[in-house]
């Protein structure tokens, strides 16, 4: 799950060649400001927002990495304040401009130095974007950190942060004078937060001791605690019912886990790992998709006591 968010990330960040032209029928987006009307760069400003686009890790080859290390190993140092403004300001007042001219165009039959003019401050403002990327990679790694609890996760949350962090470049606004990095980190901690309140509260939901997913099983198929019911005999029924909505998969860590294979040994989550090839938190979110289904089933059949 991890790798293929990355990986959808990684090619979000990546600045693609716009070989087919602008989109003529579709208005540009960017961040207004009153000074784009009359904004003149001085060849000094010009040349400093130029140098600091170009001053780039790696490129589009950085960002074309699949897993959240070599994404991260290839971020650059954060942006000062002066920076920040000059690479908002830049990327937006391109857009500006690009959309000026798009907006002149006929679209049923566009200018070709018209449309390449667009495409050629369209892939300068993305070059803008990916340096203003790449400098606050670090600065998602850092917040992911503080919300999660192991390496699975963390991954996880890099590859969401990273989306909100493009969010976060789209939505800015340089011209009220805030900092980007402050806006962009209580963006990524703000809805990271959230995340992880919605990620603790489900899992507080599963249980995972054998006595206890069975009590639970039995409770959503309507049969309340007590010495005579029999747990295990709902739970081989519910497993006899759910067969062809497990995965071989789900049933066999379930199984494994709970001792109701033919071994009837508990097995942890990290011997079912081993074994699988897989890592023990994704063995655990199968277990907890398994008892989801489970307990759907156990309420669908309205499974009791009396059924077994």
């Amino acid at each position: 799950m991890a790798a293929s968010a990355t990986t959808r990330a990684s090619e979000t960040l990546r600045s693609r060649p716009r070989t087919a032209g602008p989109d003529l029928g579709s208005a540009i987006d960017y961040v207004p400001a009153d000074e784009f009307e009359e904004l003149e760069y001085q060849p000094d400003e010009l040349e400093f927002a130029r140098r600091l686009t170009t001053d780039v890790a790696g490129g589009a080859e950085a960002e074309s990495a699949s897993s959240v290390g070599p994404l991260l190993a290839r971020s650059l140092p954060p942006l000062t304040a002066e920076e920040e403004r000059v690479l908002f300001r830049r990327m937006n007042f391109v857009k500006f401009q690009a959309e000026a001219i798009r907006s002149t165009m006929s679209q049923s039959r566009p200018s070709r130095r018209k449309a390449a003019k667009v495409t050629a401050l369209l892939e300068e403002a993305d070059a803008v974007r990916r340096r203003i990327v790449e400098s606050n990679l670090r600065l998602v790694a850092t917040v992911c950190r503080k919300y999660s609890r192991n390496d699975q996760e963390f991954q996880e949350f890099v590859s969401e942060g990273l989306l909100i962090l493009l969010a976060a470049i789209r939505k800015f606004d340089y011209s009220r004078g805030f900092r980007f990095s402050t806006y962009a980190y209580n963006a990524v901690q703000r809805e990271l937060f959230r995340t992880s309140r919605r990620a603790s509260r489900r899992n507080q939901r599963f249980v995972l001791t054998p006595d206890e997913v069975l009590s639970e099983v039995s409770e959503s198929a309507g049969v309340k605690g007590g010495p005579e019911v029999d747990h295990a005999a709902i739970y081989e029924s519910l497993m006899e019912a759910a067969s062809g909505r497990l995965t071989d998969r789900e049933e066999s860590i379930v199984r494994r886990r709970f001792g109701t294979d033919k071994s009837g040994v508990t097995e942890t989550l990290r011997d079912i790992a081993a074994d699988l090839g897989l890592s023990k938190e994704r063995v655990r979110q199968i277990q907890i998709t398994a008892l989801q289904k489970l307990q759907r089933i156990a309420t669908e059949l309205n499974l009791s006591a009396s059924s077994i």
